[in-house]
């Protein structure tokens, strides 16, 4: 069975719901209850709900897909200022389990990277091809310094599991597709653990989402009580007063439907208030640099995972109101040419950059 046929199967679509499903739903259900269970003040529920929020986030941060979560952040934080057929199609059922898989379809070529690569190879290198494709082809096979055959063999296995359960499927609509079926072939197979780390990360945000809800309500309790006993401002009551309820704030979204950013603050990662320090710390350390080193500090944020952006004209655009003249676009891409990241000392400072970076966060 070709790639082509898989993806029209729909397999994968109902392995992101059944998978999302379950996580969201059974999986993590009893850890959630605990939690709270062991609270004995709404104020140990903030606390509580605070840390569980700041551990997912950080397990968010590790996720590559910095476009996909932008647009889950930014859709669902604007969900009633969306036109009114688009914020109908965000509220159905699966909406984000589909579009999520769509994503990893459109951008998966092969579910056997290593036969294909092997079989490209061998072709290029009897007509004599050496070019862009062929280097690829060789990384991708280097990424497996393992037996290839061993691998091969794996992934002649994959084909045969989905091609069974589609085929079970389509025989008997109650057949339950086995996920876990493929679990021990994802550290062999980069597509799978693509896709297996695509439905971790729906997983992330729908937990966050709800750990944010129950967060909101709590500080909505503790504000209504201090109203209504005329107490003092608490660190509490200034908290609820001063603290946005989403702790992870949507970002620029490249969508006609959005509004385009105009601040480095829309490009960072955080909450207002630690984005609002993040951005402090670099106009300190960056304000008056010019080209090189303002593409450093782009280059070791997104290397400390704290900046999303997909083009670089709005993002330098932005940084021209808070850094002033940071030298021309032209001049800070060339400082980001894949060519200029094949240094060596280059790539050291940007590392070293980044550091700078993580530890005034951890501050």
């Amino acid at each position: 069975m070709d790639l082509i046929k898989i993806k029209d199967s729909h397999y994968f679509y109902f392995i992101m719901r059944a998978r999302v499903d379950y996580y969201c739903s059974d999986f993590y259900e009893d850890h959630d209850d605990l939690i709270y269970e062991l609270c004995n003040t709404v104020e140990e529920r903030i606390i509580a709900s605070r840390d569980e929020i700041k551990k997912m986030r950080n397990k968010i941060r590790e996720f590559a897909d910095e476009s996909l979560i932008l647009d889950y952040l930014c859709v669902e934080e604007s969900i009633e200022e969306l036109e009114v057929d688009f914020a109908k199609d965000v509220k159905e059922e699966f909406f984000w389990e589909d579009y999520f898989t769509y994503d990893f379809l459109i951008k998966t070529d092969t579910l056997m990277p290593i036969t294909e690569a092997i079989a490209k190879i061998a072709e290029k290198k009897e007509k004599g091809i050496y070019g862009y494709e062929y280097s690829v082809l060789l990384k991708r096979l280097l990424k497996y310094p393992s037996d290839k055959k061993m691998v091969i063999e794996f992934e002649k296995e994959i084909m045969e599991i989905i091609e069974s359960e589609i085929e079970g499927f389509e025989n008997d609509t109650d057949f339950i597709i086995e996920y876990e079926l493929l679990e021990p072939y994802l550290d062999y197979n980069e597509p799978l653990q693509s896709f297996f780390n695509t439905c971790d990360l729906l997983i992330l945000l729908r937990r966050v989402k709800k750990f944010e809800n129950i967060l909101e309500n709590d500080l909505i309790k503790i504000k209504n009580k201090q109203e209504d006993s005329n107490e003092p401002n608490s660190q509490l009551t200034s908290y609820c007063q001063t603290r946005d309820f989403k702790t992870i704030q949507s970002k620029a979204l490249n969508s006609k439907k959005f509004s385009q950013p105009s601040t480095t603050m829309e490009f960072l990662m955080g909450s207002e208030l630690e984005k609002k320090d993040l951005l402090d710390f670099l106009i300190s350390n960056y304000s008056g640099k010019k080209s090189k080193s303002i593409a450093i500090m782009i280059l070791a944020l997104k290397e400390a995972k704290q900046i999303c952006y997909v083009e670089g004209t709005k993002l330098y655009s932005a940084l021209k109101i808070d850094f002033g003249d940071i030298g021309t676009n032209a001049s800070i891409d060339k400082q980001m040419t894949d060519v200029r990241l094949m240094d060596k000392k280059y790539l050291e400072t940007i590392s070293l950059h980044a550091e700078r970076i993580k530890k005034h966060l951890e501050k």
